[in-house]
């Protein structure tokens, strides 16, 4: 009875247990040569990017200088 229930431990305590994780703690990869910069660079890439100059007022892929790029819509979800 006493080897039943330390299998039964056993058992318990290993499906419970995780393996070890893969990522890396900061302090660990920083000890690899990490350099740590943040989320962002300097000047933001936000900050880069141009004001539009004109936009149109309407715009249709179905009718772009009298060519559409529109294709039929088609319900793919039920079957033929």
């Amino acid at each position: 009875m006493l080897r039943f229930l330390a299998a039964i431990f056993l058992f318990v305590v290993c499906a419970h247990a995780r393996p070890p994780s893969e990522v890396l703690g900061k302090a660990e990869a920083q000890k690899r040569g990490v350099v740590w910069r943040g989320n962002s660079s300097e000047p933001s890439s936000h900050e880069l990017l141009l004001a539009p100059t004109s936009l149109p007022e309407a715009f249709n892929w179905c009718n772009v200088n009298g060519t559409s790029y529109c294709t039929m819509s088609r319900n793919q979800h039920i079957p033929q």
